[in-house]
């Protein structure tokens, strides 16, 4: 189902979360914030990069083990207001974190 809002399109999925894509003739730019330090998230037999709020999201989104748990919620939750400026990048880091401890998924931290 799409619902549509002026310039924004809603995707809502399955687990009735919702993911919003600004489209292109919006006039909207976009600045990536990242984490500052880079996480490795291990999927498929190779360590995936994971620098910002906005990679977390699409990890979560497109390449996760599984879509439940309270960790996993808030991790998506945390995420999506770091992008829209309502969180911090460290605190949405910190979710992603849980989330991928929940999932029982091996991670390192770069400097």
């Amino acid at each position: 189902m799409f619902l549509g809002r002026g310039k924004t399109e809603c995707a809502v999925t399955a687990l009735t979360v919702i993911f919003c894509v600004i489209s292109a003739d919006s006039g909207a730019s976009y600045t990536a914030r990242t984490w500052g330090k880079t996480l490795l998230i291990s999927r498929d037999g190779h360590l995936r990069p994971v620098t910002s709020a906005h990679e977390a999201i699409e990890v979560l989104f497109f390449d996760w083990p599984r879509w439940d748990g309270p960790a996993y919620f808030s991790a998506f939750d945390a995420c999506g207001r770091a992008e829209r400026g309502e969180s911090t990048e460290k605190l949405a880091r910190s979710a992603f974190i849980l989330a991928a401890i929940e999932a029982g998924l091996y991670f390192e931290i770069q400097a």
